[in-house]
């Protein structure tokens, strides 16, 4: 598992995002990999900290440096209605 907290930026688009995407899928993906998809239930306004959930420590410890350095690209994409 890897734990990541955003920018202050980010945290505001992060906010907006889960703002008007309340009750939607949204698949969460790193370099267009989908690692996940889950349902925003309510809208995340505190600072956008997450975790994302890998196969071993050494893909987490891969990712973590990949998103810490900036080489690596979250995306958030609503799916379905």
């Amino acid at each position: 598992m890897v734990n990541f907290r955003l920018t202050l930026e980010s945290a505001r688009d992060f906010a907006r995002f889960t703002q008007e995407n309340v009750g939607r899928k949204v698949a969460v993906r790193v370099d267009r990999k989908t690692l996940t998809e889950v349902v925003i239930r309510e809208p995340i306004l505190g600072g956008g900290f997450g975790q994302l959930t890998v196969s071993n420590a050494e893909e987490g410890r891969n990712l973590a440096t990949r998103l810490s350095d900036g080489s690596a690209v979250l995306e958030m994409e609503p799916i379905g209605n």
